[in-house]
């Protein structure tokens, strides 16, 4: 998945992706200082069983294993990665602060 990211300051916060007119990710950084594009990839993925056989490569080659991105940034560079555009909003529940805003905007429903 990716979205359209307005805040440059979430930029360092997330995966950011380059994509092409077909929605295939052209590059991708994992938090990056410099982010080539405004398309953010939240950790939605859907994975074919012969990319899920490459992890133990991915590792061995130095992927990282911290940030679940940082796998689709390496997986890029030896197959074909599409990402779908999400529409709306996406909110981050990442910590207690952020889970509580969401909250407030949505009522305790």
């Amino acid at each position: 998945m990716r979205y359209y990211e307005e805040s440059e300051e979430r930029f360092h916060k997330c995966g950011i992706a380059e994509v092409d007119e077909n929605d295939r990710i052209i590059s991708m950084e994992e938090k990056p200082a410099y982010p080539k594009s405004h398309w953010a990839c939240p950790p939605f993925y859907i994975y074919r069983k012969e990319d899920l056989a490459l992890i133990p490569k991915g590792i061995e080659e130095g992927c990282g294993t911290d940030a679940p991105g940082s796998f689709i940034e390496w997986l890029c560079t030896k197959t074909t990665v599409h990402a779908y555009e999400m529409k709306g909003r996406r909110y981050d529940i990442g910590n207690l602060e952020s889970y509580e805003a969401v909250k407030r905007e949505f009522g305790e429903k």
